[in-house]
């Protein structure tokens, strides 16, 4: 292994500064043997999670460090001149230190860009390796305009700052002045004692990569390059060097790579294991969550069931609610149902609505016990197994949609109980696709903006295009690049760029809600109206320990909220949308003839034909419209062949016998997820847990798992039924089937309900529910 690892590097991160990606690079660093990787992006720590993630998984050490923007005098001046500084976190300490130092600079020092000062570089000094950065470090900078001493000054500075982990930073970038400049960092090091420390600022991960780096900064200040500019950069030199090519670099001072392997021990964070940092949520009717959740839950079950407007068995009701409780207690999950049904239950008693589910928390018995579904699982054979997996690690995640008009006031009253500090919003980060970055690229390099959009046009328009995809799919596109030189170029550095980060916004709904002063723990920035923002995304949260809670709007709901609304202003009796006739005839009239505008996903030319052909006469129908209407069911066929089977024209038929009450509701097709689940459970024998196991591996189509899948079915099958061998592989190759193209009928189910409750508003009150659309969604919708 090399003792060489690089300290200063920019990744995709560094905005429109550095190109390089994060699984590149760690893959780079493992080529070369190098011990460690690390990642110092400018005046944040975006990608600081992922580094940490991919370097781990690389077998490799990663630093978490960042180059800061250092003003001269206090982060209060008004002034864009400012230094760069390099710092490295050696521990936790360290670590969370730099996390404080990096929101100082976004929270109080903003002005352009995060900046800081050396106020604030005292105060979270502890734990941090600094280095004096680039061309742009403020000993650098004054060596080079203001001579030696007030360089020498600058740097003692720091020393003092950070005693015996300050270094000076020799760098290989291919400028003309760095000789220079590394020349007197030596001289200052000799005089003073101070380490010094090879580096090379590297923004890019091959030298073929300099020219589309030039690029990207172009595109940062809507520059443009010509073919001479090109060819002729600064310097191409700022790439990921390998732990060779910078000994023969630094061969005339081996003292500077010998203080890089230093640096690498003395770096040892641990991020691992980290607290969860949950809410602190306080029980109102027990003392403890658990006995809460079960008090609220119970209660809650036994009010739903006394107001159904169909016979249950109670028992079955509470038996699985039992189960499942115990399980989520057993868990340690008590407080995340308490916390969402809290705001839910906020919510209602607001009068705003909320929705009756998504994804799969319908199928959880006590979330809808709570309120914070509306839809009976055991009534549509829903599966808590698939919402709570005990042999899946991982959080639950009840998303809850929500009055869009409303929303913020539930955001509102989650701050004002959680506290300011205690509660952000979180991070995600935008790419650029292939249509944007070849309009970005093309403006640079000077090819007119009337010649780049017909090449445009001719990129096609799906999920996950890319220019070589798109180049594969189109001869145009293929014959314009290699008939142009120019282009050929272009097209060259577009694929380079692509897929980086383009820029960076707060999720629409998902916030962090926590017990601590969150500014300790999280980089944060704000966001357009000054909301606290984390530099982190879901899944680096998550890693953290920081759970997230989604609350999303939904327009459709609002218009639903609207109509009841103007319902009552009209002096009729509002409907009660919670337990509204789920068979009524002027509704689904409504629907089969098409005239869905304005109902919840119903809405389009294609989806209205459709219901028109299949004719729906319940709610299940149209759950299954909902789940076939989609690329994939659409282009196999599916939908169509619901249809001729809903209507008898194609007949259902079943293996075994099982499976007639299984898919009896789809018509002897398999549509769900959790069909797949009951099928591997009744007819197998599996058990709820490894049959949503068996569902997910359907649908990623795993060749080695699903060969032990199918064996274990056929056995089960044999000794569960006594089903045929050929019959057992002919169930299981039909789940095989259908997996790629298998929904969550949970979710279908639970939007379905939203659908049904806008055509009926829509066939029963037309008025008030046109007055409504039209304020929700403008007199120009249809």
């Amino acid at each position: 292994m090399s003792e060489f690892a690089h300290l200063h590097c920019h990744t995709e991160y560094s905005l429109f500064e550095g190109c390089i990606r994060i699984e590149e690079l760690c893959s780079k660093a493992a080529e070369y043997k190098m011990p460690a990787v690390s990642i110092t992006d400018s005046g944040n720590l975006y990608g600081a999670m992922k580094l940490y993630s991919a370097a781990r998984e690389y077998g490799i050490k990663p630093i978490i460090g960042c180059e800061i923007n250092l003003v001269p005098g206090k982060v209060t001046d008004r002034d864009k001149f400012n230094y760069h500084l390099v710092l490295l976190a050696m521990d936790l300490r360290g670590y969370h230190n730099l996390v404080k130092l990096v929101s100082a600079g976004w929270l109080q020092g903003f002005y352009y860009k995060p900046r800081v000062d050396k106020d604030m570089l005292q105060k979270y000094s502890d734990g941090i390796i600094a280095l004096s950065a680039c061309l742009k470090g403020e000993v650098q900078y004054l060596l080079r305009a203001k001579g030696f001493d007030q360089g020498l000054e600058a740097a003692m500075q720091y020393a003092r700052i950070y005693p015996d982990r300050f270094y000076l930073e020799l760098e290989a970038s291919g400028y003309n002045e760095q000789a220079e400049v590394n020349d007197r960092l030596m001289e200052l090091s000799e005089k003073t004692g101070l380490p010094i420390v090879a580096a090379n600022d590297c923004r890019y991960l091959t030298p073929q990569d300099a020219e589309a780096h030039a690029v990207l900064k172009c595109i940062k200040n809507a520059e443009r390059l010509d073919e001479q500019d090109l060819d002729n950069l600064d310097t191409r030199e700022l790439y990921f060097k390998s732990p060779e090519e910078m000994e023969k670099e630094f061969s005339y001072c081996p003292t500077a790579l010998e203080n890089v392997h230093k640096i690498v021990e003395q770096c040892n964070l641990d991020l691992d294991s980290p607290k969860r940092h949950l809410p602190r949520y306080k029980p109102t009717i027990e003392d403890t969550l658990d006995k809460e959740l079960t008090a609220l839950a119970l209660n809650g079950l036994d009010e739903k069931l006394a107001t159904l407007p169909y016979k249950v068995d109670r028992e079955k009701y509470f038996t699985r609610l039992d189960k499942e409780l115990k399980i989520l207690c057993e868990q340690g999950k008590s407080w995340y149902f308490l916390v969402v049904y809290d705001y839910v239950a906020w919510a209602r008693s607001r009068g705003i609505a909320v929705g009756p589910g998504r994804g799969s928390a319908p199928g959880c018995m006590t979330a809808y016990a709570l309120g914070i579904t509306g839809i009976d699982p055991i009534l549509h054979k829903l599966h808590f197994e698939r919402f709570c997996n005990t042999k899946r690690a991982g959080v639950v995640d009840i998303d809850v949609d929500l009055c869009q008009e409303r929303r913020q006031e539930v955001f509102d009253y989650v701050f004002e109980k959680y506290g300011q500090n205690s509660v952000v919003y979180i991070s995600v980060f935008i790419c650029m696709r292939a249509r944007t970055v070849f309009r970005d690229v093309s403006l640079v390099i000077g090819i007119s903006p009337e010649q780049a959009e017909r090449i445009i046009q001719l990129i096609p328009q799906e999920p996950g295009m890319t220019i070589s995809k798109a180049m594969e799919m189109e001869p145009a596109l293929r014959s314009i690049m290699n008939d142009n030189e120019k282009m050929q170029r272009c097209f060259d550095i577009c694929t380079r760029l692509e897929g980086l980060i383009r820029h960076i916004t707060s999720h629409a709904a998902r916030i962090v809600i926590s017990n601590e002063n969150l500014q300790d723990y999280l980089p944060l920035y704000r966001g357009r109206n000054h909301e606290l923002i984390a530099q982190y995304d879901y899944n680096d949260l998550e890693r953290l320990g920081f759970p997230g809670f989604d609350l999303l709007g939904l327009k459709y709901l609002s218009l639903i909220s609207r109509t009841l609304d103007l319902i009552k202003a009209s002096q009729k009796q509002a409907p009660d949308m919670d337990s509204l006739p789920l068979d009524d005839a002027k509704t689904f009239v409504l629907i089969e003839q098409g005239h869905t505008d304005g109902a919840f996903q119903l809405e389009g030319d294609g989806f209205r034909q459709y219901l028109r052909e299949l004719k729906p006469e319940r709610l299940e129908d149209l759950a299954a419209m909902l789940a076939l209407y989609r690329p994939g069911p659409l282009v196999s066929g599916m939908l169509s062949n619901f249809i001729k089977r809903r209507h008898g024209r194609v007949a259902a038929e079943y293996a075994h016998a099982e499976l007639a009450d299984i898919l009896k509701e789809t018509h002897g097709m398999i549509i769900y997820h959790e069909q797949v689940m009951t099928i591997a459970h009744k007819i197998a024998g599996f058990s709820l847990e490894d049959a949503e196991i068996l569902a997910k591996n359907l649908v990623g189509k795993k060749p080695e798992a699903l060969i032990q899948q199918k064996e274990k079915f056929i056995k089960g099958a044999m000794q569960k039924n006594n089903v045929p061998v050929k019959t057992a592989e002919q169930i299981f190759d039909m789940m095989k089937q259908a997996g790629p193209y298998g929904y969550l009928k949970a979710h279908s189910i639970a939007y379905a309900m939203i659908s049904y409750q806008t055509a009926f508003l829509k066939a029963n009150y037309p008025e008030e529910f046109q007055q409504a659309k039209d304020t929700v969604f403008g007199k120009n919708m249809k």
